[in-house]
């Protein structure tokens, strides 16, 4: 699970095929199994659907480290290809600052600490999301219905993703899936 190694790849195709799934991410063989996300025209498609909230925003931005953030490179270019393609302000960072956070802004967050980071600094700014300002984040989790009147997110569905390997695992059949990404839109955007 999280391959995202390229140097890894020799080392997979040594394992009996029938016996491995490559999980979420990776670039598995032809002979592979895996069940997978979509981190670049999926995010495009997630990101299209909500145009017209992020249209209400006067900047996009994505915060992503290639050395912190658990996510494939492309993630940053689908993004920077979605802003271009609408015409949007965006940029990407790998970190962001208090004294950056304008009312206007829209922030895409990968990791949930970083999310609970911008929260805050909304709380301290006296923004409320959605409103003064818009958060979208990666993955869906029980706590981000919750937090804030809840959190837009885009996700693939990780209980669909657990019980098609369970599946796979019990049935022994040959599994080469890209599973769907979603946009569940909540208060926060």
């Amino acid at each position: 699970m999280n391959i995202d190694n390229k140097g890894i790849d020799p080392i997979l195709d040594k394992i009996d095929s029938n016996k491995l799934l490559v999980l979420d991410m990776g670039n598995p063989g032809k002979n592979q199994n895996y069940l997978l996300q979509n981190f670049d025209q999926a995010l495009v498609d997630c990101l299209t659907e909500g145009l017209p909230f992020f249209k209400r925003y006067n900047e996009f931005i994505l915060i992503y480290s290639e050395k912190k953030t658990p996510h494939p490179v492309e993630t940053v270019n689908a993004f920077n290809r979605f802003c271009q393609l609408n015409g949007l302000k965006g940029r990407v960072t790998d970190r962001f600052t208090e004294q950056q956070m304008t009312a206007g802004q829209v922030f895409l967050i990968i990791r949930d600490d970083e999310l609970v980071e911008i929260i805050k600094m909304c709380f301290r700014k006296g923004f409320h999301p959605g409103n003064e300002i818009g958060i979208i984040s990666y993955n869906d989790t029980p706590m981000k219905e919750i937090v804030e009147g809840g959190v837009t997110v885009i996700s693939t569905d990780f209980r669909k993703m657990g019980e098609l390997a369970a599946g796979f695992v019990k049935n022994k059949q040959k599994l080469q899936k890209i599973l769907p990404t979603s946009l569940i839109l909540r208060k926060s955007l």
